[in-house]
């Protein structure tokens, strides 16, 4: 949400990889990428 509108719905997923605009690309940033890791292959480089 930005001013009061919503910028963007969807899955986790589709916000990540397919932001509608800068504002929520910026908004999710890096936190949004590393909410989509699978947590059991963290650090797994195989």
């Amino acid at each position: 949400m930005d001013k009061g509108k919503i910028q963007q719905a969807g899955t986790k997923e589709d916000l990540v990889l397919r932001p509608a605009n800068e504002f929520v690309r910026s908004f999710l940033g890096v936190k949004g990428l590393l909410s989509m890791l699978d947590p059991k292959r963290v650090g797994d480089v195989s």
